[in-house]
């Protein structure tokens, strides 16, 4: 599923579509239209529709197939907007009162502890056949760093209080039977590297 634009030949607006690609019983690739969001001249009218298109998209998106961390692709749209070159212009609002919380994201221990995990290669752990247990994994070892005395009750009650969605303890437990040996033996190995390199190389 994609945002499309199209540039209607009778007048100088361009048209915004969310569209999907749907393969028919030969094997052709057809397109279809899922929503027409509206039409907008050149400009920034054009970009805030594109805008409103993108944030459609994600929900219909969401709504057809939910991921199984929503909080955790926020947490990553957050932590790569820090990243963007923003503008200098401050952001107009008519009326501060008007705001509305929608949604809360905790991005603290995303941004620090899972920068900290992707570099000591732990997101290597596991193939991509085991891509589920590589992001309950992972899960885990975050929420251990948080909140370092609760049981992976508690964890799982976390994920669904923050993400909304339900993941059963035993779905942990399931994942941990994928922590074999071979990966125990690795991640001993990553584990024994950093404490080696903090302590300067001396590990008595």
């Amino acid at each position: 599923m994609f945002v499309r634009k199209l540039k209607r030949k009778t007048t100088q607006n361009i048209a915004v579509q969310i569209v999907r690609n749907d393969r028919t019983k030969d094997g052709k690739v057809r397109q279809k239209i899922v929503r027409h969001m509206g039409t907008a001249p050149e400009g920034p009218a054009l970009e805030a529709l594109l805008h409103i298109a993108e944030q459609e998209r994600l929900r219909i998106e969401e709504r057809v197939q939910p991921t199984l961390f929503p909080s955790e692709h926020s947490a990553h749209a957050v932590l790569e907007a820090r990243h963007r070159k923003q503008s200098k212009q401050p952001i107009p609002l008519a009326d501060i009162r008007k705001l509305e919380e929608v949604k809360r994201v905790c991005v603290g221990f995303h941004e620090v502890f899972g920068a900290l995990y992707a570099r000591m290669g732990l997101d290597q752990l596991f193939s991509t056949r085991y891509a589920m247990a590589a992001r309950l994994f992972r899960q885990a070892v975050l929420l251990r760093l948080a909140a370092p005395g609760d049981s992976k009750l508690a964890h799982a009650r976390q994920l669904s209080k923050e993400d909304g969605v339900e993941v059963p303890v035993h779905k942990f437990y399931r994942m941990m039977d994928a922590v074999d040996d071979r990966r125990i033996a690795r991640l001993q190995s990553i584990v024994a590297r950093e404490v080696t390199d903090l302590l300067g190389g001396k590990l008595d």
